[in-house]
């Protein structure tokens, strides 16, 4: 069952990319690590574009008068990336 965080996040995610996006969890520990288990995002014609068990986003630094968000570190586990290019797109 998905938390509530993690509907808002994959919501906001699907909002942004324009096709369907899931997260079963999310984990945050105050500000310098993100953590995503079971992220699900489609490609444009509804076929699995990356599934990640687990994506884990280290936090360098948060800049609030930019909106600016520096990474340190991307960590995918057990994931699937299936990149199709469509003809004529």
């Amino acid at each position: 069952m998905q938390s509530w965080i993690a509907k808002r996040t994959a919501a906001w995610f699907s909002g942004q990319l324009h096709t369907v996006v899931t997260i079963d969890r999310v984990s945050i520990r105050f500000l310098d690590r993100v953590e995503l288990k079971g992220l699900y995002i489609e490609d444009q014609h509804h076929d699995t574009l990356l599934y990640a068990g687990s994506l884990v986003v280290s936090v360098k630094d948060i800049r609030r008068s930019d909106k600016n968000l520096d990474l340190n570190k991307i960590t995918l586990s057990d994931t699937r990336f299936c990149l199709v290019r469509y003809k004529g797109e």
